[in-house]
């Protein structure tokens, strides 16, 4: 299977150097879940809120693909630190990808196994011991904020 991680956010998220350290692709190109969902294509969003952004999922059944925003809090990520930051993105994408796929109840997809493989693995990519490599070159938060 293979699970793509992107975002479309403002720069004061400071959100594209907290997940520098992920690489979701790697963990799940091996990995097999049926022929329900062949690919995950993950769009972390943090935005202005007063642009109103709406979750967007879209279920593609002729290619089994999903694609699920990630709906993130600017002003909550603007003040986080970047331990904060990741911490909160884990924490995101397992509850929201969770909630989308219990939804959908998609056929010939092992939700259980997939639920635990992702928890694992935003856990030590995004708070594991390796998760700080990246921290010491960048500022914590953007200037002015």
């Amino acid at each position: 299977m293979q699970v793509h991680l992107n975002h479309d956010i403002a720069w004061q998220s400071k959100i594209d150097h907290a997940v520098k350290v992920a690489d979701f692709h790697a963990f799940f190109e091996e990995r097999n879940y049926g022929t329900g969902l062949t690919k995950l294509v993950l769009f972390l969003i943090c935005q202005d809120p007063a642009l109103m952004l709406k979750q967007r999922v879209r279920l593609v059944k002729a290619t089994s693909i999903l694609y699920v925003d990630i709906m993130l809090d600017l002003p909550y990520f603007i003040q986080a630190s970047h331990v904060e930051r990741r911490r909160k993105i884990a924490n995101e994408i397992r509850e929201q990808v969770q909630a989308v796929l219990v939804k959908r109840r998609i056929l010939d997809f092992d939700l259980v196994q997939f639920m635990s493989d992702l928890i694992f693995v935003s856990d030590d990519q995004l708070n594991g011991q390796l998760s700080t490599r990246f921290d010491e070159y960048c500022l914590e938060r953007a200037s002015g904020y």
